[in-house]
């Protein structure tokens, strides 16, 4: 990810209805929230039907901000993603 595209992602808008946001701060982690706001920022406009999207843990780090040489980041990055797949929305 070059440093022209990471700054076009960092500028994506997400909407959220107002009960998401009431819901969510309260049941979900800083972390668990950053990630389901980039998974959404993946979803395009014009996209019509559910897909699968890749989470490429290098590219979500870049966009965070967060260290990726940090062996740690992955071990905390695979938790997350673990305990989010637990919850139901």
């Amino acid at each position: 990810m070059n440093k022209g595209n990471l700054i076009q992602i960092r500028t994506h808008k997400i909407v959220k209805s107002n009960d998401i946001i009431q819901r969510a701060r309260f049941q979900l982690t800083v972390q668990e929230q950053k990630i389901i706001l980039y998974l959404i920022s993946k979803i395009k406009p014009n996209d019509k039907d559910f897909k699968t999207n890749a989470f490429d843990i290098v590219d979500f780090c870049k966009v965070c901000g967060i260290d990726t040489h940090s062996g740690k980041t992955y071990a905390n990055l695979r938790r997350t993603i673990k305990n989010l797949s637990d919850k139901s929305l």
